[in-house]
């Protein structure tokens, strides 16, 4: 009967620690969707378009094609050339005209590619599952 009785605790603790992911999971979810919705009530006067591509898959901007890396934590200079620590990603973009070019990219990024320039509003780092990046494509009134 011991025997019986540890199992049956093994297993109620794994049922509660999958209930506690799923419960955090659907918390993370729909504070993500809360941001988004004020993030999109703040849009800045300059941008075009604004895309949420997730991590390893292409989105399209025009005719920009954005293939999305790997996200993951590391040290990178941000658009002060001050040293911080958080998501990057590499980001792998193709134009049929202007050819293609890998970059490092980290929130705040911003980048020209000939005469469109892009920012990177967000890189989500995946906590369950896949993360995703939202780029906006700017205007180039300078």
């Amino acid at each position: 009967m011991p025997v019986f009785s540890a199992r049956l605790s093994l297993y109620l603790q794994i049922l509660l620690l999958l209930m506690v992911m799923f419960i955090l999971t659907v918390c993370s979810n729909s504070q993500n969707k809360n941001m988004e919705i004020s993030d999109q009530n703040k849009k800045e006067s300059t941008m075009v378009s604004q895309l949420q591509i997730g991590e390893t898959t292409v989105g399209r901007i025009g005719d920009w094609r954005i293939g999305i890396g790997n996200i993951f934590d590391d040290e990178y200079k941000n658009n002060q050339g001050k040293t911080l620590s958080g998501p990057v990603v590499t980001l792998h973009l193709y134009h049929p005209e202007f050819g293609e070019k890998d970059l490092k990219a980290y929130p705040g990024k911003i980048f020209a590619l000939n005469v469109a320039r892009f920012v990177v509003k967000k890189v989500v780092d995946p906590i369950f599952g896949k993360g995703h990046v939202v780029i906006s494509r700017m205007r180039n009134n300078k």
